[in-house]
């Protein structure tokens, strides 16, 4: 389901011309045509006797003379609703169109406004066009709904769930869902985030009704190789090998946030250590594949390939007098410091200048080796590496 405003054209006409009233073409428009599909359910609200198509010419006028009381507004009194079903979704009765209909306008405002629906079943997806009046019939005050967007797609989501119909992929849900960062690394390598791994396997195996202290949080958590740990202002889930890996505590649910534990909970009390969580972890993050590959072996292939990418390099950077070998103790030193900033208890900003000052330090040092090393070590890098899952997948496929 897609709810969206439609955006109004402009209205043209000979100057000096009267400006023909929107309202009123839009709901000739969405109520005429030609053909029985054209116009399947019809509902109206807050206009008084509208039962049908044949009375729409009253509701015209009723509300025509509710935009007239109202000289002081300049902008369109019109708003034009759309809401798009799934052409594979059941066709919705009519005391659950009421229901979708109501929740929407409430959404956006338009509470207590004269509005008439349509439902219209001539093309391959059913779709409903509102035309709302913005102005109140009462209060004679236009409203302009802000940020209506987003308070119509969280409504469409909620309706999904609720109608079991099928669920529609929008950006704006792909948004909530998941961080910038956890976005970028699965479209680029196409493998599944740490994010969406915490969300579909930690937050839903671990019941908060159920759990009796931070003690027994923080072991349910390191089955799956996790810590809670303090991040800024509030908590964060980081695995216990790679702390690079980590997400907000908050982006598992509401309930995950630092107020809710804490007055579930109490008093922030801090987790095992990291060495001690690996030694009882059961599982952990492992990058996946974002799409089945139909057990063709693939995922494996790719895996292998890695493997076999890591043992050529290794074996070249054994090579006697390589660079590399020789820069291997600053490289981790500079790993270690990072690590050390991102557990020191200071603001997130804060944090960005200590990992720009470790950053600007290691570039410093590597500016100052000599050219022949450096094109040594960037030659290094030229080996049989698969690239990422995408571009082994996309290789692949140009292969045949």
């Amino acid at each position: 389901m897609i709810i969206e405003p439609k955006p109004r054209r402009r209205e043209r006409g000979f100057a000096g011309a009267p400006r023909a009233d929107s309202f009123a073409r839009l709901v000739r428009y969405i109520v005429g045509g030609r053909g029985s599909e054209r116009c399947t359910w019809f509902s109206s609200g807050n206009i008084g006797v509208c039962d049908g198509p044949d009375d729409i010419e009253h509701a015209i006028a009723s509300v025509q003379a509710v935009q007239d009381l109202n000289t002081r507004a300049k902008q369109s009194k019109t708003y034009h609703l759309v809401i798009s079903f799934d052409p594979q979704d059941r066709h919705l009765n009519r005391h659950e169109l009421d229901r979708v209909i109501s929740m929407a306008i409430d959404a956006i405002g338009f509470s207590g406004h004269q509005y008439i629906a349509v439902r219209h079943s001539d093309q391959e997806h059913e779709h409903v066009h509102v035309a709302i009046n913005k102005i109140h019939p009462r209060t004679l005050r236009i409203h302009s709904p802000w940020q209506d967007k987003p308070a119509l797609m969280a409504v469409a989501d909620r309706l999904e769930r609720e109608l079991g119909l099928k669920r529609v992929e929008t950006r704006w849900k792909k948004e909530k869902e998941l961080g910038r960062r956890s976005r970028d690394y699965e479209s680029h390598q196409g493998l599944v985030s740490f994010e969406r791994w915490a969300k579909h396997t930690v937050s839903p195996a671990i019941d908060l009704d159920a759990t009796e202290s931070w003690h027994a949080l923080h072991e349910r958590l390191a089955h799956y190789g996790v810590r809670l740990v303090l991040r800024g202002n509030g908590f964060a889930v980081v695995d216990a090998e790679r702390p690079n890996l980590g997400v907000k505590a908050s982006s598992l649910g509401r309930e995950w946030s630092k107020d809710r534990l804490s007055a579930r909970f109490g008093a922030f009390v801090p987790g095992p250590s990291a060495p001690e969580v690996i030694e009882t972890r059961i599982t952990r993050y492992e990058p996946q594949p974002l799409t089945q590959t139909n057990g063709n072996g693939l995922w494996q292939e790719y895996q292998r390939a890695l493997e076999h990418a890591r043992f050529v390099r290794r074996r070249a950077a054994h090579s006697a007098g390589h660079p590399i070998v020789r820069f291997a103790v600053p490289k981790s030193g500079y790993a270690l410091r990072h690590a050390m900033v991102r557990a020191l208890p200071v603001s997130k900003r804060d944090q960005l200048h200590l990992h720009r000052l470790v950053e600007l330090e290691r570039r410093a040092r590597r500016s100052r080796r000599p050219r022949k090393e450096l094109r040594a070590d960037r030659g290094l890098k030229d080996g049989p590496h698969p690239g990422s899952w995408r571009d082994f997948l996309s290789a692949r496929a140009f292969e045949g």
